[in-house]
């Protein structure tokens, strides 16, 4: 099973910028990218605690790492300007919700503003700046029991959802000052795997495992659209790099419930996990239920997905082991 990429004579002449790049998905995405030969321009602040992953990406081939925030104006255009991109990869967002629910002014400043500094820089040099993917969500998408199609009405609720869909509207707006670049949205759904430096609802299950078969979480009755972050990295390189535009929602086509992913939980860890009401993990409000229709993207990537949601939760309880051992050692060496 491979990612089928736009074929390029000159691959090492293509530069990208990635924002967020060492955000959960980002550093897939620049690993791949890296791994295809791509020159890669990696924009992270660190803000989520990932500097020293940051750090790391810029061992790969072809890497440099800038240590930037994306509302920095003069930056941005400095950093454009020296090294203008052939493709732009806009992953940079404020994204955990309850994060963006007690901070919905940094939410704003991050994924509206952030973007705006970014199409700022580029539309500087409008003919250089082929390609651009901006990572959207499905929280734009109002509640429906179907899955969800790229065509579906729009009605975010809370501001994580609102601030995603302005972002679309600003691309939308201001694509007339890109007129050479094809751009491309992708709305991603729900997704697990190793590397995520937010307590999500599977991290947060997983950290809790290793101390205790018992877990404190939110309501798990609600249903989502869970895809494996190594594939939702596939996909990101797959739209940037063939000609496509539009909206393309990034999901696995199939939804399991918080209770069934706590039992794919139980599978990895080898251990009857017990669920236990924690209300401050409930929302002020949910929907029951979150899938994508995939077939766009399935026209991209035969045998979608690449990967089950079981992989990634082994994947991402082999990671939380491993760090307890390492503490654990730690632990041990400074008694």
């Amino acid at each position: 099973m491979s990612c089928q990429y736009r074929p390029d004579n000159d691959i090492r002449d293509r530069r990208v910028l990635v924002t967020g790049a060492a955000g959960f998905l980002g550093h897939f995405v620049v690993r791949l990218l890296s791994k295809a030969g791509y020159t890669v321009e990696a924009v992270d602040d660190g803000s989520a605690g990932t500097l020293t992953r940051l750090r790391n990406l810029a061992q790969l081939p072809g890497v440099s790492e800038h240590g930037l925030d994306v509302t920095d104006a003069q930056a941005m255009r400095d950093l454009v300007d020296r090294r203008p991109p052939w493709g732009v990869v806009h992953l940079a967002a404020h994204h955990f919700i309850p994060t963006c629910e007690r901070n919905p002014d940094e939410v704003w400043r991050i994924n509206v503003l952030g973007t705006q500094r970014l199409l700022d820089a580029c539309a500087q040099q409008p003919d250089r700046v082929q390609r651009w993917f901006a990572a959207s969500t499905a929280d734009v998408y109002g509640p429906s029991p179907q899955a969800h199609q790229e065509t579906d009405p729009v009605r975010p609720r809370g501001v994580y959802g609102v601030s995603k869909l302005a972002m679309e509207w600003l691309l939308r707006d201001q694509a007339h000052r890109l007129p050479q670049t094809g751009m491309v949205t992708g709305r991603l759904f729900n997704l697990v795997g190793p590397g995520d430096p937010h307590p999500h609802l599977l991290p947060e299950i997983l950290t809790q495992a290793a101390r205790s078969d018992r877990v404190r979480l939110g309501d798990l009755s609600t249903a989502r659209d869970y895809l494996h972050v190594a594939d939702a990295a596939h996909a990101v390189v797959a739209l940037l790099t063939n000609p496509v535009t539009g909206t393309v929602n990034i999901g696995s086509g199939q939804c399991l419930t918080g209770q069934e992913l706590l039992t794919l939980a139980s599978h990895a860890t080898g251990r009857r996990l017990i669920p236990e009401l924690d209300t401050t993990r409930t929302r002020r409000w949910q929907r029951s239920w979150c899938q994508a229709e995939t077939t766009s993207l399935d026209a991209l990537l035969p045998q979608w997905p690449l990967r089950s949601v079981q992989e990634a939760v082994n994947e991402a309880w082999a990671e939380v082991t491993a760090q307890a051992h390492a503490s654990t050692i730690l632990a041990r060496e400074a008694s």
